[in-house]
């Protein structure tokens, strides 16, 4: 993969230069990622199944000598300009203000730079739910490196890589990804609840070309699988979900309480047979929460297991299920949701599909048979999801992370 072929860093350099009248000098660029399994596995304790995109967001940059920072971004539009005394106040832009919480993170870590200027691109669809803000958050620090190069370490930072008369410096070690990783997860965390987890960045740093992640909210080990001859198409229903945040926060606390009355460390470990003899311990709510959880991280591992065995029909089966647990447990689903995920699952072509993003806040991402891709495209297009809107199926390659 050559970075400066890429659409989004061609997109990225192309806003640079309009808004700043010359050509930057680095770039960074990160993929998106795309939850398979696993729902809420994070705010659990349990298991998923994560893959890098090859969709992506680039950051085009250039130094500045007065430590003064300009964001502008060709999606979003406008501009944040600070100076770095400022680095840790809100952002005058929505959308800036992970970004400026992301420098602060790098800062406490020890990293050193002055000002700068950069321009932000990205090419991943339904924005949040495949990780266009983990993706630029990703891209800032990657492109941050290129300028003023700096090696994260777990306690903060050591000597510096160097160029050494390349183009860009040497791929991050898997120590730094993984610093990486919990410094953005920080700075996440500050800017919107949904945001806060290891898990929207670790796809993005380990994941491998036609490979997937298997995570565990309880370790920093992830396990790459192969998942060829299938490509993955996401389609929403194009209805906002405004409840998401309040909702993410229900089921985060309904499952803290659930695990404190079983006294369980976490839901995960708990079995079935157990989970149902203590019933009355629980409210409704409770109860819905921990059942889909125990499930959830039972389903993960069965298709875990057969994508070690290379069955990926047991898999796409997985990801029915997860969506019906989902829809009956948490309630999180949609409508017209609903309906894609029944018409995607009935085509011969399709192997399973569940609704996707964080709480299941996304599209419907359904796994598909590659040669039989174009048929079943056109049986998805020709549906109508929401009064008078056709759907506009989007194909997902599983792409490569950060090198």
């Amino acid at each position: 993969m050559i970075l400066a072929r890429l659409p989004e860093v061609q997109s990225a350099k192309a806003c640079f230069k309009k808004a700043f009248g010359y050509s930057p000098p680095r770039f960074g660029r990160a993929p998106g990622r795309v939850e398979l399994l696993g729902g809420l596995a994070w705010q659990f304790g349990g298991l998923a199944i994560y893959g890098a995109t090859h969709y992506g967001v680039a950051v085009a940059m250039a130094p500045r000598l007065d430590g003064r920072v300009r964001f502008v971004s060709k999606e979003y539009g406008g501009e944040e300009t600070f100076w770095l005394s400022g680095v840790g106040l809100p952002a005058e832009l929505p959308w800036a203000n992970p970004l400026k919480s992301t420098l602060a993170e790098l800062r406490r870590a020890g990293v050193h730079f002055s000002g700068f200027e950069a321009a932000f691109a990205g090419s991943i669809p339904f924005q949040e739910a495949f990780g266009r803000s983990s993706a630029a958050q990703l891209a800032l620090a990657l492109a941050l490196r290129e300028v003023y190069p700096y090696r994260l370490s777990e306690t903060g930072v050591g000597p510096p890589p160097s160029h050494h008369g390349r183009q860009v410096l040497p791929p991050l070690a898997v120590r730094e990804k993984r610093s990486l990783a919990v410094r953005c997860q920080r700075a996440a965390a500050q800017s919107a609840p949904r945001h806060g987890s290891p898990f929207d960045f670790i796809p993005s740093l380990f994941s491998r070309e036609h490979h997937v992640l298997a995570l565990d909210a309880q370790s920093p080990a992830s396990d790459l699988l192969a998942l060829t001859g299938e490509i993955l198409v996401a389609c929403d229903c194009g209805v906002e979900r405004d409840w998401l945040d309040d909702r993410l926060r229900a089921w985060t606390l309904l499952g803290s309480r659930a695990a404190e009355k079983l006294g369980v460390s976490s839901l995960r470990i708990l079995d079935l047979p157990a989970l149902k003899s203590s019933r009355n311990k629980l409210t409704d709510a409770e109860y819905a929460c921990a059942y889909f959880a125990v499930t959830e991280a039972r389903r993960v591992a069965a298709a875990e297991a057969a994508l070690r065995e290379g069955d990926h029909a047991a898999f796409g089966q997985c990801m029915l299920l997860s969506h019906e647990a989902s829809h009956e447990h948490l309630r999180n689903s949609l409508p017209g949701l609903d309906r894609l995920v029944a018409k995607a699952s009935s085509h011969p072509a399709c192997l399973g599909a569940r609704l996707t993003g964080p709480g299941g806040g996304g599209p419907m991402i359904a796994l598909v048979r590659h040669h039989e891709l174009e048929a079943f495209l056109e049986t998805l297009r020709g549906e109508r999801i929401e009064k008078c809107r056709e759907a506009d199926p989007k194909v997902v390659q599983l792409g490569e992370g950060v090198r």
